[in-house]
């Protein structure tokens, strides 16, 4: 099919800027020739119904799925918003249009606006590159150091589904004129001003002085202070963005009553009256609002003194005050991380403190915003502000890591075990780090790249509290038993399932609850317990009826922690 043409091309949405832009390209089911009529599809279903937790079918599969679990490869791709913490999802302005114009270039100029590296692998195509070709341009000049092929294959497929290049039989990708009209369209990045070409000053920034209010506010914070902010920082109409609640903090000086404040948060930034509300609550949890009358309410004089100062770094300092690990997170930014690599290091430094991957991601924006750290590619550093800024706030203190002897059994021959179905080292004593391996158990639930990682995660953490582990992996095989002594001649043998997914959640996509009491009564366990970062409401449903067990990684961590400060062992067998 002519792809169709439009004369509003002209009119494409403004391109974000660099740092803004979403690393990860949207991933819909199907080919070239199908992945814009299966995201149109999805679009028009959601317009006719926002909410997420129902059943959806792509034109081009068998078997539904969920209108979430589709939505979770899509990313940030400009085409849907959350309305609120709701389970529902809006269009943009900009999906509306693509729904009313069905304008594939349209399409692909909202996708080039909020993904990276989408029209500049349009550019950096020349008179033609194989994706090896392209992957290599991606990290040289734009700094994005993918290790495999599957975001530039992603953008290709965008690509070709617009027709804006050839595919050739010898897998090269070249640029039809189509394609070099519509480049001459877009907005390009220019790697020579991307951060990752910029080198860090050698001479310290020069940091604005905090007012003395909170200067003084600051000084007086102590351990116990530190230890009891909240993790969450709740939602906030416009985003967790400095701008926003400068806006919003604004509104309340000297006063406003509740319901001008949610008419205020209506107007401004376009959101129902129930997330005006949260909001309210969210500032008055951060300290920047406080109540001063039936239903009156006031900046707080800490957040009065940083308005007046007009400088975003000190509302960064007074929500270090308010938010845990926010000035923590920026100290450990001292090399360039990942999210998943400072997730990480925060949990092995704060055990005690459970940050989710949304938590840090929150955090990290507030930094790009207000210029304490810089994107490069797909790390984050901090920047000379920020060094500057993290050696006058007061951090929470590193407990020591909690190492926990775990002796390994003695395995007799007449258990049943056999040395193809144990790891090396289950006889010898071993040190464990509590915090280090609770890290490992969440980051490894979501690395869907080496599922086998966290099949090794779970099976040390069972280890470490002291349950015998037999670990089998394999096609048609669970991933481990565990085996519990009831008493000296009794035993309970539990089949282990590890799930892993990107996105966080394991959907009954990815469980199929027949397998697993296959596995059990291959295996002779007399119950299931199925591991995973979280489980959407399906597989919770399913697991009850199948008497299957279900354990989020989150607490199996939570678990190993405090096993190594209490120490809760099963029975042993007289073998042992």
């Amino acid at each position: 099919m002519e792809p169709r043409q439009s004369s509003e091309h002209r009119s494409f949405p403004a391109t974000l800027p660099w740092s803004t832009r979403a690393s990860s390209a949207p991933h819909v089911p199907g080919g070239p020739s199908e992945i814009i009529g299966n995201l149109t599809a999805l679009l028009r279903d959601i317009a006719a119904d926002p909410a997420v937790d129902r059943p959806f079918t792509w034109p081009t599969a068998d078997q539904p799925t969920t209108v979430r679990n589709a939505l979770h490869p899509l990313g940030t791709c400009g085409l849907l918003v959350r309305e609120g913490r709701s389970a529902r999802v809006i269009l943009t302005a900009e999906a509306e249009h693509f729904l009313a114009t069905g304008d594939e270039l349209y399409l692909l100029a909202v996708l080039h606006a909020h993904v990276r590296f989408m029209g500049e692998a349009l550019d950096c195509l020349g008179d033609g590159l194989n994706h090896e070709m392209l992957n290599h341009a991606a990290s040289h000049a734009y700094g994005l150091k993918w290790e495999a092929l599957d975001q530039v294959r992603r953008r290709v497929y965008w690509l070709r589904a617009a027709a804006l290049v050839d595919f050739w039989s010898n897998g090269t990708i070249v640029p039809n004129e189509r394609g070099q009209r519509f480049l001459e369209l877009l907005e390009l990045a220019d790697p020579e001003d991307l951060p990752h070409r910029r080198q860090r000053s050698p001479h310290p920034s020069e940091l604005p002085s905090a007012p003395m209010l909170l200067t003084t506010r600051l000084e007086d914070v102590d351990q116990a202070h530190l230890r009891s902010r909240k993790r969450l920082v709740g939602y906030v109409a416009g985003g967790t963005r400095v701008a926003s609640l400068m806006r919003l903090v604004n509104a309340a000086v000297p006063s406003i009553t509740r319901e001008d404040f949610l008419h205020f948060c209506i107007a401004e930034f376009g959101v129902i009256e129930s997330s005006a509300e949260q909001t309210l609550g969210t500032l008055r949890a951060l300290g920047l609002v406080t109540q001063v009358g039936t239903d009156t309410f006031a900046a707080t004089a800490l957040a009065a003194s940083c308005l007046a100062s007009d400088e975003p770094l000190d509302f960064i300092r007074l929500l270090h005050l308010h938010v845990a690990l926010l000035g923590e997170t920026l100290d450990a930014l001292d090399d360039e991380a990942t999210t998943s690599t400072l997730l990480r290091l925060l949990a092995e430094r704060y055990p005690d403190v459970r940050l989710t991957r949304d938590d840090v991601t929150r955090r990290v924006a507030l930094f790009l915003e207000t210029g304490l750290a810089e994107r490069i590619g797909l790390v984050v550093r901090r920047t000379g502000l920020g060094a500057a800024l993290v050696r006058t706030l007061p951090l929470l203190d590193h407990p020591e890591s909690v190492a926990v002897a775990v002796p390994g059994p003695r395995i007799a021959a007449e258990d049943g075990y056999s040395p193809q179905t144990l790891e090396a080292g289950t006889n010898i004593a071993a040190e464990v780090d509590a915090a280090a391996l609770a890290a490992e158990i969440v980051q490894a639930a979501t690395d869907s790249a080496d599922y086998k990682r966290f099949e090794r995660a779970v099976a040390a953490a069972f280890r470490a509290m002291g349950i015998g582990v037999e670990v089998h992996s394999g096609p048609k095989k669970t991933d481990a038993v565990l085996v519990l002594w009831q008493s000296p001649v009794s035993r309970l043998r539990v089949a282990v399932e590890a799930k892993t997914d990107g996105a966080g959640l394991v959907t009954d996509d990815d469980v199929k609850f027949m397998r697993l009491r296959k596995h059990r009564e291959l295996h002779e366990a007399q119950n299931t317990v199925l591991v995973g970062p979280q489980f959407d409401t399906r597989v919770v449903e399913e697991a009850a009826k199948d008497g299957v067990a279900l354990l989020a990684a989150q607490e199996l961590a939570d678990a190993v922690v405090r096993h190594s400060r209490t120490p809760s062992r099963p029975t042993r067998s007289p073998h042992w």
